[in-house]
């Protein structure tokens, strides 16, 4: 099964914000493994690898973080027996915008996995550089 892809920019300013980025990891019934890193770093230092939610983390003031990239790779597990569905939600504030970012897929059969490949860049469009 092919992944489920997101390449976006996630706008933010310079106003010496936190960054924030929470993940949802599907409804009741469904299991997630995911690696969240900012410039190839963990984003929870020392946690290279998050079991279930993760939780609302900040990943730096925006005026430190224009251009980096925040990647997600993530699987997530059906164990529901009543629907197949596995869903991923990303949630960034402290920019210009909250973000959500809603993706999902179904899986044949409840056990299967569904994997979910994420980059979001951060950009202040009154930067020059």
């Amino acid at each position: 099964m092919e992944p489920t892809l997101k390449d976006d920019i996630y706008l933010i300013g310079n106003f010496k914000r936190k960054i924030n980025l929470e993940i949802i990891a599907g409804p009741f019934g469904q299991s997630a493994k995911m690696i969240v890193e900012i410039d190839g770093k963990p984003a929870i230092p020392g946690e290279p690898e998050h079991i279930g939610n993760f939780p609302q983390t900040s990943l730096g003031l925006d005026t430190k973080i224009h251009r980096k990239v925040v990647s997600i790779i993530a699987t997530i597990t059906d164990l529901s027996k009543d629907t197949n569905y596995t869903s991923l939600e990303l949630i960034f504030t402290g920019g210009l915008t909250t973000k959500t970012y809603s993706l999902n897929k179904i899986v044949d059969e409840e056990g299967q996995s569904a994997d979910y490949i994420c980059f979001i860049e951060f950009f202040d469009p009154n930067r020059k550089s």
